[in-house]
């Protein structure tokens, strides 16, 4: 434990340093104890989604493929969870899901578009929880949407060079 809080105790220190030329002394030290805060709990959405898996049968073709499909995600936009060879991506946040309920079919085309049969991909919609999860030791800004298990399955059953779309039990789209 002590050694946790010395870890603590000099990252913070290095944090405040980096403040220091801008702010007063007196601001970083209540800057620094208000920091002590609880992380935000998840909250309740709806959202759109695609999970992608890259080809991984040859272990040395996996950083092309997916580099390949982060360049067709990043220019999609939505919140992206990077995890070779899986990448998710999430569309509402933080603006309301139906103002982007296409993304997710078009950068669908764009995936099998540009890797063909090195991609095979998942979309839908679903209610999610979105924040932060994890424990005081370690946390993770992600989003966690309702039956998760029935979209691994369902890229478990798609090919190669295919999508498919999913339906949730909420049609709130």
């Amino acid at each position: 434990m002590w050694l946790s809080e010395w870890r603590k105790r000099g990252e913070r220190k290095a944090l405040l340093r980096g403040f220091s030329p801008y702010l007063s002394s007196k601001l970083l030290e209540r800057i620094a104890t208000a920091v002590n805060s609880p992380p935000r709990l998840p909250e309740r959405v709806h959202v759109g989604y695609v999970l992608a898996q890259v080809r991984d049968d040859v272990l040395d073709d996996i950083p092309a493929h997916f580099r390949k499909a982060m360049d067709a995600v990043t220019e999609a936009g939505g919140l992206i969870d990077p995890s070779p060879p899986l990448l998710w991506i999430v569309f509402g946040l933080p603006a309301p899901w139906a103002s982007r309920a296409d993304r997710r079919t078009e950068l669908a085309a764009r995936l099998v578009a540009d890797l063909g049969v090195d991609v095979k991909i998942v979309t839908g919609h679903a209610d999610a929880l979105f924040g932060n999860f994890g424990n005081k030791h370690r946390l993770t800004y992600s989003v966690a949407i309702e039956g998760f298990g029935a979209v691994l399955a369902a890229l478990g059953r798609t090919d190669y060079g295919h999508s498919m779309e999913i339906s949730c039990k909420s049609e709130q789209a």
